[in-house]
């Protein structure tokens, strides 16, 4: 029958309807699936930059402690310098000091005690006046000795006073490079428990570097999928509505044979009616004798 046909096609529409509903309700199930590992993904970046900004504030520490350090190297090696100057100059003035055969103290001791015997003797021992002038004279050499050797004597004492002095500043001296010594191990041992802190977030961050790049690559592949049900729900969706278009018009066309076999009908019991009455009169005209014209 006329109606039996845009039955079918209504069946095939309901099924690329189900097709087209199937296809979108994959990709909606794979974008949501992508929004999770997206989300995931994204929650290991964010860890990861949380502890790459902890690596670089570590790095930061120790590249003060690296400047700090070589500041107290420096304030050592030129304390070590000093010092050794200082050395270099107690060595010199032993060597000058070592030089000499008598010491100062004792020439001056002589040679007061020289004076001292020949004024006793010019001033207890009758003598001629030519020897007494010639003793007067050599106490007079003497007296002249003895200037040069209290002279000797006293550069001698300062000499001795600056040696001291020289061995308190080399003491200083390496008093405050040891100081120094001790900052710059200080140092060296926070930045080597910096660097072994920052060695344990650098693995860290690698793991979490490597996961995130997983769930960025499992995030693409679906995704991939999302799209390829999306493009088959398109396709799909162009297809329904060609299906729809041909069960409109296949509709379209029935209800058009319908109406026309409707109206046929309606022609023919119009016409037969109209026979029935013709009939009708005819045998009325037979039964009075009347004439029948055909």
């Amino acid at each position: 029958m006329p109606h039996k046909k845009p039955s079918k096609e209504k069946s095939e529409t309901q099924k690329a309807e189900l097709r087209f509903q199937g296809f979108i309700t994959k990709r909606d199930e794979y974008n949501e699936k992508g929004r999770q590992t997206r989300d995931e993904r994204d929650a290991l970046n964010k860890q990861r930059s949380k502890m790459t900004a902890d690596i670089l504030k570590l790095r930061d520490q120790m590249r003060e402690n690296v400047n700090k350090k070589k500041k107290f190297i420096q304030m050592k090696t030129s304390a070590q310098d000093k010092a050794k100057q200082l050395i270099a100059l107690k060595q010199s003035r032993n060597k000058d000091k070592s030089n000499e055969k008598t010491s100062p103290r004792d020439t001056v001791q002589h040679l007061m005690n020289e004076i001292i015997n020949l004024e006793n003797r010019l001033e207890t021992t009758e003598m001629e006046i030519s020897k007494e002038r010639v003793l007067v004279e050599k106490i007079s050499i003497l007296r002249r000795s003895l200037g040069d050797a209290q002279t000797t004597l006293t550069k001698e004492e300062t000499l001795y006073a600056e040696i001291s002095e020289i061995d308190e500043k080399i003491d200083a001296e390496f008093k405050q490079a040891d100081k120094h010594h001790k900052e710059v191990i200080k140092f060296a041992k926070e930045n080597q428990k910096l660097y072994n802190s920052m060695k344990e977030l650098i693995t860290e961050a690698t793991h979490l570097s490597t996961e995130a790049d997983k769930k960025h690559h499992e995030f693409l592949k679906i995704r991939q999928k999302a799209d390829h049900q999306h493009k088959r729900a398109v396709e799909m969706r162009q297809k329904l509505k060609g299906k729809r278009q041909e069960a409109f018009l296949e509709r379209k066309k029935a209800r058009k044979v319908l109406k026309d076999h409707s109206k046929e009908i309606e022609n023919k019991l119009h016409n037969q009616k109209k026979l029935d009455k013709i009939a009708e009169e005819t045998l009325g005209m037979l039964l009075t004798g009347g004439k029948i014209d055909l």
